[in-house]
């Protein structure tokens, strides 16, 4: 198993460190708390702020802090107050960058970068929201194994690049393009090649040669709607439920849905779209 994969899997700072040293080959364990530097208010919520580690990556300095929250850590939850802990122990250590890793007691963490920018004898620092990954072993994570298990840490700007998702959001848009081409057929230009296919979609008793507008207003609807219950997938109601199950969007699924005589669309799809969530 890889070391990001066990990172995600089971998370320590065992599992960080080695992720770190497999890395970033200048990083230097170290093991020095941190909490002196804040107030109750804010140290209250976390059970430890511990810089974990450094590395020289092209002159530059960058520090590594892990934190265990004394909460279970979301997507959405503590993203302001970690950005001032990471502030203030960027100022506090006068370093360059810095990677922190908020985690809780589930293996959820949030992988974030900060790096400090120098305006004549002035700092700010990069926002926190922009360079982030939020990780929990409940789901796939391939943004973050392919963006941070990628990258080589041979600079800060390749850094940034591996928490950059402009690149990724293009390839979306590529993969959207192919599966709506997929469905109506046509040709289509995705990146430098010109892609012919034909059509997968049939619509009953409409020929896909006369009514070439139904069948692209249906693959519109039929994508937007897969994509949002993709996105109700990863969500959870308030007493933790999947508000879509896992087993109802998956390769696996339509595979034996379709071994069995059925039709995914109408046995799965259709149901999801039309007849709601209960």
């Amino acid at each position: 198993m890889s070391k990001i994969n066990s990172l995600i899997e089971d998370f320590s700072t065992t599992n960080l460190i080695a992720f770190l040293r497999a890395s970033i080959s200048s990083f230097k364990p170290d093991d020095d708390d941190l909490d002196h530097l804040f107030p109750e208010d804010i140290y209250g919520k976390y059970e430890s702020i511990i810089k974990i580690g450094e590395a020289e990556i092209d002159k530059d300095e960058l520090i590594v802090i892990a934190s265990k929250t004394n909460e279970p850590l979301t997507e959405r939850t503590g993203k302001k107050n970690q950005y001032e802990i990471a502030k203030t122990i960027l100022k506090h250590e006068v370093k360059d960058a810095s990677l922190f890793v908020f985690y809780d007691d589930e293996g959820n963490f949030r992988f974030s970068f900060v790096k400090a920018n120098y305006l004549g004898t002035k700092r700010d620092f990069t926002d926190f929201k922009r360079y982030t990954y939020f990780v929990t072993p409940s789901q796939t994570n391939k943004t973050f194994i392919k963006q941070i298990g990628g990258c080589n840490f041979n600079s800060l700007d390749e850094i940034i690049q591996a928490f950059s998702v402009e690149p990724l959001n293009k390839q979306f848009y590529q993969d959207i393009a192919k599966s709506f081409y997929g469905l109506i057929g046509g040709k289509v230009k995705i990146g430098s090649r010109n892609i012919e296919f034909d059509t997968a979609l049939k619509l009953p008793s409409t020929p896909v040669e006369t009514n070439r507008k139904i069948y692209q207003e249906f693959a519109v609807r039929l994508i937007g709607r897969t994509i949002f219950c993709w996105f109700l997938k990863s969500k959870k109601s308030e007493n933790s439920i999947p508000l879509v199950p896992e087993s109802w969007l998956s390769s696996k699924t339509v595979v034996e849905t379709n071994n069995e005589q059925h039709n995914f669309y109408h046995s799965v799809l259709e149901k999801l779209f039309f007849l709601g969530i209960k």
